[in-house]
């Protein structure tokens, strides 16, 4: 596995800190799951998306660095959720939070300003 830093050059060391301390806390296990697709078994997503009822607020960082939702999975979710808001953050991945103030903030906190 690449080193945090080697694998983007234009991070900030708190965001080389950040990525490189959630990398050493991801379980083998988790990751294998999430690769195979048995990470949802037992449990219907669709299900999941016809039962939520309050809007939905959906942050997606990029593929490229280290998010985790295609733009396809998002898509679905958005159009089974009655109201959602997709919000794609590039340059950001999974720690959409990470070394990065602004936007990653400010959005979940206008959506939730917004419903009042």
């Amino acid at each position: 596995m690449k080193s945090v830093a080697a694998a983007d050059p234009s991070l900030t060391p708190a965001q080389v800190e950040s990525r490189a301390i959630a990398k050493s806390q991801l379980r083998p296990e988790t990751c294998d799951a999430m690769i195979d697709g048995t990470f949802a078994d037992g449990w219907d997503v669709n299900e999941v998306y016809r039962n939520t009822t309050a809007p939905v607020l959906i942050l997606q960082g990029a593929p490229t660095t280290f998010g985790f939702q295609p733009d396809t999975d998002v898509q679905r979710m958005a159009e089974h959720y009655a109201t959602s808001t997709a919000v794609k953050f590039y340059g950001l991945g999974h720690g959409l939070d990470y070394g990065i103030p602004g936007a990653p903030f400010d959005t979940p906190k206008g959506f939730l300003d917004s419903q009042h």
